[in-house]
């Protein structure tokens, strides 16, 4: 839902003035608040009652959403309520006389509209927000596409009975109708991190998965960013029951074996773009090919089958190439991983094996004796294109991809135009901007390739507190089958604070004089300057 209708919906319910922002500062601003943002089927109810099982927190399920706001004004008194006195109004029933946490729930729409009337910054100015969201995608896609088609939206272990319109096992859900529920999913996370980045408002993710593996450490992780001393979750107050059926999983599997059968076919690297795509991840492949087809004029993709498919390769798959470079390295620390690590795909013929790509592609990423792995770097979009033309899995054999993230994406942007991996639209918005929703893009891209495809993937997060780099370690160590004492300590997925209140970076400032208007405005299309050359 576009934030036009949200803003729609919010005018039904308080008028046409109801909505200005009056300026009035909460009671209190100055304590902490945590802003939940999710999206359907991510797992959010089950970690806000974890969250409101110690405790600690205020929390009113769904609060900001056009129904629940009816509902509290029937039992308000006095004068009708405007969007700011209500927010004030929730913010004060939540704190309970200021002993508990304000906790609130927002999809990115009710976050973007907020800040763009001045809400947000006056009821809720010190903010951290909460992303949650699923690891496997695939899994929300289905079981969002069930729950839209249904209505059953939740389940709880007391419920009196189902919530759903229609029975699930008899609806028609189709590959398409996936598909488009995994790449919502991926916008909605887009869009909550580009504000986080262009706010500068913490924000912590947490990961459904993570949270059914140790849910008190999870909840640790968000006191811990809150700067709370921790308090123990509940499991029996929590209300919410699991809705997985042996069809989610007949459902997941028809995904990946649509897209499967078309990596059963031969090589074939298409020409041009066509109006409807075939391929289920839409990005810019032009440039690739134009960079294969410039240095190997006599461009030739002809496997000869006659060696087998390159196997056990980390492909390393970094929006920034430098920063895919420095993971890479940071790989090499382990014993068990080839190195030295390098681009997979040449940037120029001077990188390149004379005898074509496949030769190319032979040569480099074959694995050393006596070691597991090797790793090699690439961009987003060059992974892509090694799907779509299916040299993934002819030539080199079900890799492992690790997707590198930036914490900070305007600094990563700032850095990609530096390197000159980056043109910019002259006559569109602010460059840097641009590159921001660029790098989101593409970081998402590669989660939805491994989602609907069945990679193996995990992701690391360049910028994070040394605790989240440690858990970062962990976490691809056991991916890898690795000893985590055989990574070094993962120096490269952090950086320095960067003190924004005393000296903020011009970057900031210039997208700030757009934000967030401009941030939703175009954020449903691409164009040209935002499928930008990066190779």
């Amino acid at each position: 839902m576009p934030t036009s209708n949200l803003r729609r919906q919010y005018v039904e319910v308080f008028g046409p003035d109801g909505l200005e922002n009056d300026g009035i500062i909460a009671p209190h601003a100055d304590e902490p608040v945590l802003i939940a943002c999710f999206t359907n089927r991510s797992g959010s109810n089950y970690v806000s009652e974890l969250l409101r099982s110690t405790g600690v927190f205020g929390w009113a399920p769904e609060a900001m959403n056009a129904p629940f706001i009816v509902a509290q004004r029937e039992q308000w008194e006095g004068d009708e309520p405007t969007l700011p006195a209500y927010c004030r109004r929730l913010r004060s029933m939540l704190s309970a006389l200021h002993t508990r946490t304000p906790f609130v729930k927002m999809g990115w729409q009710q976050l973007f509209l907020l800040a763009d009337l001045g809400i947000l910054d006056t009821v809720f100015p010190n903010r951290r927000l909460l992303l949650l969201r699923r690891r496997d995608l695939l899994a929300q896609g289905v079981s969002f596409s069930i729950a839209a088609e249904t209505g059953e939206w939740e389940s709880k272990h007391e419920a009196a009975g189902s919530t759903a319109t229609i029975d699930p096992d008899e609806i028609e859900i189709t590959t398409d109708a996936i598909h488009q529920r995994i790449h919502s999913v991926l916008g909605a996370d887009r869009r909550v991190r580009e504000f986080a980045a262009v706010s500068r408002d913490p924000v912590l993710e947490i990961v459904y998965e993570d949270v059914e593996v140790d849910a008190q450490a999870m909840v640790d992780r968000v006191f811990e960013f809150m700067e709370m001393p921790t308090a123990k979750v509940d499991p029996d107050a929590v209300r919410v029951a699991k809705q997985r059926r042996p069809r989610n999983a007949a459902l997941g599997q028809m995904v990946i074996d649509d897209n499967h059968r078309h990596l059963a076919e031969p090589i074939e690297v298409p020409s041009t773009v066509p109006e409807e795509r075939t391929f289920p991840v839409v990005y810019d492949n032009l440039h690739v090919q134009a960079r294969m087809h410039n240095i190997w004029p006599d461009f030739d993709l002809t496997d000869r089958g006659d060696e087998p498919p390159i196997e056990n390769l980390i492909l390393v798959a970094s929006a920034r190439p430098e920063s895919g470079y420095e993971v890479a390295m940071w790989l090499r620390s382990s014993g068990d991983v080839s190195g030295p690590p390098s681009f997979l795909l040449p940037n120029t013929s001077a990188d390149a094996h004379p005898d074509g790509l496949i030769a190319h592609l032979r040569d480099g990423a074959e694995v050393d004796e006596g070691d597991r792995y090797r790793v090699k770097v690439l961009r987003p979009q060059e992974l892509c294109w090694l799907y779509e033309t299916r040299i993934i899995p002819h030539v080199i054999a079900e890799p492992k991809v690790l997707v590198v993230r930036h914490d900070d994406l305007v600094d990563a942007a700032e850095q990609l135009i530096a390197d000159q991996e980056f043109t910019w639209d002259p006559d569109g918005e602010e460059p840097v901007l641009q590159a921001v929703r660029l790098m989101a893009g593409l970081e998402g891209r590669v989660r939805e390739l491994a989602a609907i495809y069945g990679i193996s993937m995990q992701e690391v997060i360049i910028g994070r507190s040394v605790l989240d780099a440690n858990y970062r370690r962990e976490l691809v160590a056991a991916w890898l089958g690795l000893e985590v004492d055989l990574l070094n300590a993962p120096v490269v997925l952090m950086r320095p604070p960067n003190d924004a209140a005393d000296d903020p970076p011009s970057a900031y400032d210039a997208v700030r004089s757009v934000w967030p208007k401009k941030m939703v405005e175009g954020a449903t299309h691409q164009t040209g300057a935002n499928r930008a050359n990066l190779g």
